[in-house]
C-alpha cells in the first residue's frame, strides 16, 4: 500500500493484493450467511470464483450498454502471491434488456457487472484470496489495512454457520389450464407461419424462511449464485455454456432436445431412437444453425461436431453440439456476447418473433432467467454461460424458471412433463 501511494500523483488506481489461503472446500455457509453481496460461479469443479463485496459496480439498463463496458481501462497496480493486471470482471445481463420489467425483477437492473472488493479463487486444489481497492493519494492506508486484516477474520467465522432450506410450495405460474392456453396460442403462432419455435416458459413459486442455500455438486453443470440486490438473489445449475474466450481460442455448444431418463438404466435403443428423432433433431438445428452463423463472422477457424452428442445429467439427457474455433483480431468476449445471446435455446426461432410472442404471451418477467452470467477480463477473454434451471429469492419468495421448445409436432403433455424434469434438477440443488 505504501509503495503504491508513493507512485500516484493525480486520479486513482486499483490496488489488487492476492495471497494463498487454506483450501476451503465447502463455501455454503459462507456463500448463504454472509451479510455482503456475494458471487459464486463453480465450473463443474474444475475452478471456482467466489467474490465478496463491490469494489465498483457498472449496471445496465440496455443491451446496447453492454459493449460500452469494452473501454474500462485501470492503472492496476498487483503485489503479492501470483501477482496479475488481468483484471477479470464478473456479472450477468438479463434475458430482454430492451423489454419492460415487472415484478420481482422491476427494481433489478438488465445488467449488471462489477469489479469485487475481495475474489477467492480455487484452482487445482489451491486456494487464493485478492484484495480490491481504488486508490488515491489521500487514501488512508492504515484504515484499509485494518479492514483488509478483520475481514479475513471475518469470513472464517462464517464457514461454521449452517441451517436449511424450508420450501413450502404455493403455486405454478401458469397453472395448468393457463399452460394449456398459452401453448396453443404458441402452436397458432407456428401454424400460422409467424414463427417455427418458440420457449414457452414456467415458474414454480415457494415460500421459504431463510437465504436460500445451495448444495455442493458434482454434476457436469455449471453452478452460480448472485446477489443482485440486498434481498434478492439469483442462482442455478445450468448444463449450457453460450461462449468461453481464451487468448482468441474459443468454445461454445448448442444444447437443445431432451429425454427423461428411466428410473432403471435407459435402454440403448431409446438413447439411439433419441439421437435419430426429427422433433428433436430439428429444434437442435436451430440452436447449432445460429450459432455457427454467427461464430463463423467472426472466426479464422471453426469446428463443429457432426452430430449431436449426448449430454447425461442427473434426472434427463439433452442433445449437445461443442463448437470450438479461432477468433479474428478484432473479437472481445462482450461481442460475442452481444451477437449470441440469447440463443433459439433460450428464445426460439426467427428470434425476432419469437421475442414478441414470448412478450405478448408469458404471464411473467423471465428476469434473468434465459440470460447469461459470468466474466470478462481487459484483454477481451472470459466465459458466460446460459442462466437456465434458475431462481429468483426475493424475501422470504422464491421463484423457480423452467421451460421447453415448442414446434409444430409438440405435444402439450410433454412439454409441461419436460419443464417438470427441469424443475426436478433445479429443486435437488436447493431442498
Amino acid at each position: 500500500l505504501n509503495k503504491t501511494l508513493k507512485s500516484i500523483n493525480d486520479g486513482e488506481c486499483l490496488f489488487l493484493y492476492t495471497q494463498k489461503t487454506a483450501l476451503i472446500e465447502d463455501w455454503t455457509n459462507l456463500l448463504t450467511n454472509y451479510n455482503k453481496k456475494i458471487f459464486y460461479i463453480s465450473y463443474a469443479g474444475q475452478k471456482d470464483y467466489l467474490t465478496i463485496g463491490r469494489c465498483s459496480e457498472f449496471n445496465l439498463d440496455s443491451k446496447k450498454k453492454l459493449l460500452t463496458l469494452k473501454n474500462l481501462s485501470y492503472n492496476i497496480h498487483s503485489y503479492g502471491e501470483k501477482a496479475d493486471k488481468n483484471l477479470k470482471i464478473f456479472g450477468g445481463v438479463s434475458f430482454d434488456m430492451d423489454g419492460s420489467s415487472y415484478k420481482p425483477w422491476d427494481d433489478i437492473p438488465k445488467g449488471s457487472f462489477f469489479i469485487p472488493e475481495f475474489l477467492i479463487t480455487k484452482d487445482n486444489n489451491e486456494c487464493f484470496i485478492s484484495y480490491f481497492t481504488l486508490l488515491n493519494k489521500n487514501s488512508d492506508i492504515e484504515k484499509i489495512s485494518t479492514h483488509y486484516t478483520r475481514s479475513l477474520e471475518d469470513f472464517s467465522t462464517y464457514l461454521n454457520v449452517s441451517c436449511q432450506n424450508n420450501l413450502k410450495f404455493d403455486e405454478d405460474v401458469p397453472n395448468r389450464a393457463d399452460y394449456s392456453n398459452i401453448f396453443n396460442k404458441f402452436s397458432n403462432n407456428i401454424i400460422d407461419g409467424t414463427i417455427n419455435k418458440a420457449i414457452l416458459s414456467r415458474t414454480k413459486e415457494f415460500s421459504i424462511e431463510n437465504k436460500a442455500i445451495l448444495k455442493n455438486t458434482h454434476s457436469p453443470c455449471t453452478t452460480f449464485y448472485i446477489d443482485l440486490l440486498d434481498s434478492k438473489r439469483f442462482f442455478g445449475s445450468t448444463p449450457e455454456i453460450l461462449i468461453s474466450v481464451n487468448n482468441k481460442t474459443y468454445n461454445s455448444a448448442a444444447i437443445a432436445g431432451t429425454l427423461k431418463k428411466e428410473k432403471n438404466k435407459t435402454s440403448t435403443v431409446r438413447l439411439s431412437e433419441f439421437l435419430d428423432d426429427p422433433k428433436e433433431l430439428l429444434e437442435h438445428k436451430y440452436v447449432v444453425d445460429d450459432l455457427t452463423e454467427k461464430l463463423d463472422k467472426r472466426s479464422d477457424k471453426i469446428n463443429i461436431a457432426k452430430k449431436p452428442e449426448l449430454l447425461e445429467l442427473d434426472h434427463l439427457y439433452h442433445l449437445h453440439t461443442p463448437i470450438s474455433g479461432t477468433l479474428k483480431d478484432n473479437s472481445h468476449i462482450l461481442d460475442l456476447l452481444y451477437e449470441l445471446y440469447p440463443t433459439p435455446a433460450v428464445l426460439g426461432y426467427p428470434k425476432e418473433s419469437a421475442l414478441e410472442v414470448i412478450r405478448e404471451h408469458e404471464p411473467f418477467d423471465r428476469g434473468w432467467y434465459g440470460g447469461c452470467v459470468g466474466w470478462f477480463d481487459l484483454d477481451g477473454n472470459g466465459r458466460f454461460d446460459v442462466a437456465i434451471r434458475s431462481a429468483l429469492q426475493s424475501n422470504r419468495k422464491l421463484y423457480c424458471y423452467a421451460g421447453g421448445g415448442i414446434l409444430e409436432d409438440s405435444k402439450e403433455g410433454q412439454e409441461w412433463d419436460e419443464a417438470e424434469l427441469k424443475f426436478k434438477h433445479l429443486l435437488s440443488l436447493i431442498d
